[in-house]
Parts: C-alpha cells; structure tokens; sequence
C-alpha cells in the first residue's frame, strides 16, 4: 500500500502545542487525555486539531493503533477538512481492519475522486479480499489518474484482478502495459508468461517473457 499521508498546515497556538506536546512526552491514553482539565477546557476545534496532531506523531513513528484511536472519534467531516482521512484509512488497513480501511478509503475517494493514493491502495484491498470484480474499476480508475511507477503498478493490480476472474487476455494485455512503464519489473515478466500460458498463447512468448524476468533477478529462479 502507497503511504503518502499529507496533512493540511493546520494554524497551532502556542499553548496549544504546548499540550499536544505534554500529552505525546506522557505518552497518555486517550483516556488519560480525556480526563485532563486543561483538555477540558479547550473548544471542540481545538480538540479536534490535537487528536489530529497527535495522530500525525503517531502515523510517523507507525504506531497505527495510537493513530486510529486518535482519529476514530472525530466526524467524518473534521478528518477531511484536516486531511486526516488517508491517515485514518491506512493506519485501520495496518492493524488488519481491512473491511474498515476499505470504507474509509471510500468516504475519501467520493470527497476527492481523484485521490490517486487512495484510489490505487483501495484498489489493492479490495484484491487482498478477493473482490476482482470490484477491483477491476477501482484499478482503472487509479490508472487514469496516475503515471510513471505508480501507473505501472496500477496496470500489474488490473492484471492480477483478470487473471483472478480467468480473463487471461485482459490480464496480459494488462500486463505488458504495466511493462511499458516499468520494463525491469522481474516478476512483471514472470506473471506475464502465466498469464499467456493460461490463455493456451504461443509457447515461445510464453518462454520469452520468463526468460526476461529470468535474466533481470536470476537469484529468484536458482
């Protein structure tokens, strides 16, 4: 999964930070925070800005399960406004939600369709559940609003969907795409002849395309 959480700058007054600072040096439960009377005491704005503050420590130091709880709370609309949203999707997918991940990347992707982190690792756990059926248009989607390595990658995930659901044509059309944009992809190669030889093709591009992925990482096939 693609991890490129990015937040708003979010405007922090000083007393402010000061107390996102003393609650993270505690390292205080949520709780803990709760209960404390200067939280207390702020308004639900400023509530807001901490846990998602706090939450961005946390998602740095990949502590995933400190994220969610921090997140977890807050309405749907205060983690789009802070563009803490990605954060919260990722961070659930990480701690094995996959099912939670999956509608969270979903509430994201109909504020920003074009969310193109979100659309592809959406796109990948959909996959991972053995969903290729509705992979395939998120696959597609996230292809459309890529390019470079991440569009490669995107074409390897559409492949590996039609390969699932037997289409092996799509799948290596799919896959030679992907090798367009990232030619030294061994195990690209590798799925590639698979998936020709699952579709009954000609047996030498079967042997060509296994031979390149071959020669690029040898030390996989001894």
């Amino acid at each position: 999964l693609e991890s490129n959480a990015s937040s708003t700058e979010i405007q922090v007054n000083e007393e402010l930070a000061l107390l996102i600072d003393s609650f993270r040096s505690a390292d205080m439960t949520r709780a803990d925070i709760e209960a404390n009377k200067e939280y207390k005491m702020l308004g639900e704005q400023d509530k807001a800005i901490l846990w998602v503050k706090l939450a961005e420590i946390y998602f740095e130091q990949h502590q995933y399960s400190k994220v969610t709880n921090s997140l977890d709370p807050l309405e749907e609309y205060q983690r789009i406004s802070f563009d803490a949203q990605f954060m919260h999707a990722f961070s659930l997918s990480k701690i094995s939600k996959k099912d939670l991940s999956i509608e969270q990347y979903q509430l994201l992707i109909k504020h920003n369709p074009n969310a193109q982190a979100a659309t592809f690792n959406l796109a990948l756990l959909l996959k991972q559940k053995k969903r290729y059926e509705d992979a395939v248009p998120v696959f597609i989607k996230a292809i459309e609003i890529s390019s470079g390595n991440k569009k490669a990658k995107a074409y390897s995930g559409l492949a590996g969907s039609y390969y699932k659901l037997g289409n092996f044509k799509l799948a290596s059309e799919n896959y030679r795409k992907s090798l367009e944009y990232r030619p030294g992809a061994a195990n690209i190669w590798v799925q590639l002849a698979r998936s020709i030889a699952a579709d009954n093709g000609v047996y030498a591009d079967v042997m060509d395309a296994f031979d390149k992925g071959i020669a690029l990482n040898p030390d996989d096939f001894k």
